[in-house]
């Protein structure tokens, strides 16, 4: 059997035992929110993930990311492109 084959077959196999699209995209929003915005900071109502409490450890340049949510950014991108290119 060709190599060609062989790969054609693993690939096949991987794409089976991937869990569906909604489900996998569904993960993905919850890893988001809890990375971005997982708990309420006090006296502001502003929310904050667990990305940003972790980084408050070292934090200069994680202060940013507690106000830009990046991971919930990602994910409306990925949103947008599933929309665009949707089969």
């Amino acid at each position: 059997m060709p190599v060609q084959a062989q790969a054609q077959d693993i690939f096949e196999l991987l794409k089976a035992a991937a869990p569906a699209r909604s489900s996998a995209l569904q993960r993905m929003d919850l890893v988001a929110k809890l990375l971005d915005a997982a708990f309420v900071l006090p006296g502001t109502g502003r929310k904050i993930g667990i990305d940003a409490i972790i980084g408050l450890l070292p934090v200069v340049g994680d202060v940013f990311d507690a106000f830009f949510q990046v991971n919930q950014r990602n994910m409306r991108i990925v949103h947008a492109h599933l929309r665009r290119t949707a089969c």
